[in-house]
């Protein structure tokens, strides 16, 4: 009876271990099948679908960011150098840049005339002709100027141009 009772322990503790390592390999198993179900994996793909939708979405929202900014920037810069809003100015300097040139030219002339005035006051002061009109005369032989005494000798004809002539001479 006794070895009975014992033997009944011993198959009670080694089904009751059994069980037991049947539930424990149950537990394994209904882990495994929860990770791998279908229902876990497809909540896995949702996730990272939201993610890169999220992801998608900025990166979306800072290129048209970007892109508003260099158009607003090309769009300033075409508002900056429209030649409608510089031709004012530029008529301005235009009227103010031809009114310097026609002071400088009006400038220019007058020191021209100023300078012609004074070109022609020396030469008409250096002419041979208003030295005839003091009383002086020029004396020629043969077509060359006489200036010095020693070219002349006694009996050589001259000619003499005075202010309002001409006439022969000869040398004495």
């Amino acid at each position: 009876m006794q070895q009975l009772d014992t033997l009944s322990a011993r198959l009670l503790r080694q089904m009751q271990q059994h069980i037991e390592n049947k539930h424990q390999q149950l537990e394994s198993l209904q882990h495994r099948l929860l990770r791998f179900h279908p229902d876990t994996a497809m909540e896995s793909l949702r996730q990272r679908l939201r993610f890169a939708q999220t992801r998608l979405l900025s990166i979306q929202q800072n290129f048209l960011k970007l892109q508003q900014s260099r158009f607003q920037a090309a769009s300033d810069g075409l508002h900056y150098h429209n030649p409608q809003r510089q031709l004012p100015v530029l008529k301005l300097q235009l009227a103010h840049q031809q009114h310097a040139l026609h002071e400088a030219m009006k400038m220019r002339l007058e020191q021209q005339q100023h300078r012609l005035s004074l070109q022609a006051r020396s030469l008409d002061n250096l002419s041979p002709l208003k030295t005839l009109s003091r009383g002086f005369a020029t004396i020629s032989k043969q077509g060359a100027i006489i200036t010095s005494a020693q070219q002349l000798a006694s009996g050589d004809e001259v000619d003499l141009r005075l202010q309002d002539g001409a006439a022969r001479a000869r040398i004495l």
